[in-house]
């Protein structure tokens, strides 16, 4: 039996039980009424309308009818009446169904044809939106329509450095045909597009004009393609009368050799007369990838910005770079350097305790004290270097049994929890966003107990965030899905606490969410690792379906984690680092690392997502422990010194 600490739920339990009787009648109701809802919706999406009167009666008393209504209509769209469409618009008003269907039903009758039907619901909904595919919609509508063209729109919509919309094609006819796009226009645009650095739509651009374009696109493309090249003595004297292209080229020659990119810029420097904040900029372009990169004569580099013009993040990596090199008396220098709010983050004052701690033990001690009253991954440090308890802090919500019956009654927040009973649960989570919007804090506290109870765990997660509570630690660090997770870590032979604080940072225990870049579910794991991984355990691999249940995702998610523990001798911090950033960038970090000790190659790792990463897990780790165990676990424990790695040819991945 896991050692919970679950007082919360057990309170909650009695509350519930005690001020709410049970009402048989009512549940077995809504009961009948979810059950019926997802055999509908299925057939819904499907554009099918198979419900019984009974059905129907049922379902039109349930709060979820108009989503279930509206998702049928957008599925048959094209063979609804006009009226039927706009019934139900009126009926429902400005509420999400009704919202989406309008989108919807606005660019099927723009599809078909009807320009003056379109036009009526963008004038009404969207004209101030700046949405660009609606403002496009809108403006060919108005020239098919023969109706008076909004020129100052048509203008803004050409006037950017990308390429825009494929409904903008008609427009920018239009404004090609009529002479608004005059050559100077073109060549405003074409300006607007190398500032983008979108080259594609500048060499597009360039053949409207002429030769003079067309060799200045060229000469951008090139010395993006080949840097070292395009600035080589021959091309050099070609690009004399271009300081924008030489500073270009410098700074992508720098991705490839910071020093020869140095060795370059200052030549070029000696030849033209570059203003000193421009001059910088470049200077400090080559000097960060020189630190994200760890290069030995990135701290030259970095002294090489003039301090008036260094930013922030030169600043920062001024004291990552002497932290990294062990320079202890630099890295107070550049502490000292940075602005005042800077200087009072927790980060910084860790690493200045640190870097005083040798001679001046009594100031590092008082700095370590006072830090080590935060819950957070450097409060956890401080408190591990003066062997002093964690700050845990937790402090219970207290219910307010008025407004929770308030929100109960909310028709807004009512429909989120169904549609997160029913499992829509990005239809649901869109409409509990919406509903937290007009919420106190003391209503989002209370909107945080109340989806915790519906074993909503990320809304009840990012409603205590919103509210400002950071203190119910069962509500923002909960446990659910426990027997998949333990017996996964179990297998796998590694920490569950770990293994929730990865899910947890990854995806706030969202099973369907998916990222930008492709991953998917509670680990948020990309289909391909997902299946070499289940490959090589011998599991049935079935695509999104196996990604989106929970218990798969975690089996899998676990046994990557291990895999990637493994390859790194059981390091969690390195194994942590990789599960975000990937294995290989890891290897390349690594590199001259060997012996350093870990939360100093955490603190230089070149990406801010990964490290805050990091370090986000490694104390949702610590928190997760605690909650599990009932006892602490240090966080340096999953930061011993780095272990000796071979030598490897750094390359930059920002």
């Amino acid at each position: 039996m896991r050692a919970i600490r679950s007082w919360r739920f057990t309170a909650a339990i009695v509350f519930t039980v005690a001020t709410f009787p049970v009402a048989i009648a009512d549940d077995a109701l809504l009961a009948d009424q979810r059950a019926a809802f997802r055999n509908a919706w299925s057939l819904a999406e499907r554009g099918e309308w198979q419900l019984s009167p009974g059905e129907e009666k049922l379902l039109k008393a349930y709060t979820l009818w108009p989503y279930l209504r509206g998702r049928y209509l957008e599925a048959t769209l094209r063979k609804r009446p006009a009226a039927e469409i706009n019934q139900f618009l009126a009926d429902h008003g400005t509420s999400r169904p009704a919202r989406s269907l309008r989108y919807r039903w606005a660019r099927q009758l723009h599809k078909s044809g009807d320009w003056l039907g379109y036009l009526g619901i963008y004038r009404a909904f969207y004209k101030s939106l700046g949405n660009t595919e609606l403002d496009c919609r809108a403006v060919a509508a108005q020239i098919a329509a023969n109706e008076p063209i909004n020129g100052a729109l048509a203008l803004s919509l050409w006037r950017v450095g990308h390429s825009q919309h494929a409904t903008c094609d008609p427009v920018f006819a239009w404004l090609t045909d009529t002479g608004l796009v005059s050559t100077d226009e073109i060549r405003e645009r074409f300006d607007i597009a190398i500032e983008a650095r979108e080259f594609g739509l500048a060499r597009w651009l360039a053949k409207k004009l002429g030769p003079t374009e067309q060799a200045t696109a060229a000469r951008w493309i090139a010395l993006r393609d080949r840097p070292a090249k395009a600035l080589g003595d021959t091309d050099r004297a070609k690009l004399a009368s271009f300081p924008n292209e030489l500073r270009y080229g410098v700074g992508r020659l720098a991705r490839d050799d910071t020093t020869k990119a140095m060795q370059r810029w200052r030549k070029l420097q000696e030849q033209h007369d570059f203003p000193p904040a421009v001059a910088a900029a470049t200077t400090e372009r080559i000097a960060l990838i020189a630190a994200w990169r760890h290069e030995a004569h990135a701290a030259e580099f970095i002294a090489a910005v003039p301090p008036a013009f260094a930013s922030l993040e030169l600043a920062e990596w001024r004291v990552r770079d002497a932290l990294r090199r062990g320079d202890m008396v630099a890295v107070q220098r550049a502490i000292a350097a940075l602005p005042t709010a800077e200087r009072e983050q927790e980060r910084w004052r860790y690493w200045l305790a640190i870097a005083v701690q040798e001679k001046e033990p009594a100031a590092a001690r008082l700095l370590l004290d006072e830090l080590a009253g935060e819950r957070s991954y450097y409060g956890f440090l401080a408190a591990d270097r003066i062997e002093r308890a964690y700050t845990l802090g937790h402090r219970d919500i207290v219910r307010d049994r008025e407004l929770l019956t308030e929100l109960r009654g909310d028709p807004s927040v009512h429909q989120a929890l169904e549609l997160h009973a029913v499992g829509l649960n990005g239809r649901a989570r869109a409409q509990w966003d919406s509903a937290m919007q007009t919420l106190s804090a003391a209503g989002r506290q209370q909107a945080a107990l109340l989806a915790a109870e519906s074993g909503w765990v990320s809304r009840s997660i990012a409603a205590v965030a919103k509210a400002g509570h950071y203190d119910d630690l069962a509500i923002r660090y909960p446990t659910p899905w426990y027997d998949a997770f333990a017996a996964a870590a179990r297998d796998n032979e590694i920490s569950v606490a770990w293994t929730y604080g990865i899910a947890r940072s990854e995806s706030l225990f969202m099973p369907d969410v998916r990222s930008s870049a492709g991953a998917v579910g509670v680990m948020q794991l990309l289909p391909s690792t997902a299946r070499s991984t289940a490959r090589a355990i011998g599991f049935k691999f079935r695509g999104i379906t196996t990604l989106t249940d929970a218990t798969s995702n975690i089996r899998l998610g676990t046994r990557y984690l291990a895999g990637l523990a493994q390859r790194f001798e059981g390091h969690e911090a390195l194994a942590t680092a990789a599960y975000n950033a990937g294995p290989h960038r890891v290897d390349r970090w690594l590199e001259g690392a060997g012996g350093m000790p870990a939360d100093v190659w955490v603190e230089t790792i070149p990406f801010d997502e990964t490290r805050g990463y990091v370090q986000r897990v490694l104390a949702a780790r610590a928190v997760f422990h605690w909650r599990l165990t009932d006892a602490q676990r240090r966080v340096s424990q999953s930061l011993p010194p780095i272990p000796p790695v071979a030598p490897r040819v750094a390359r930059l991945d920002q």
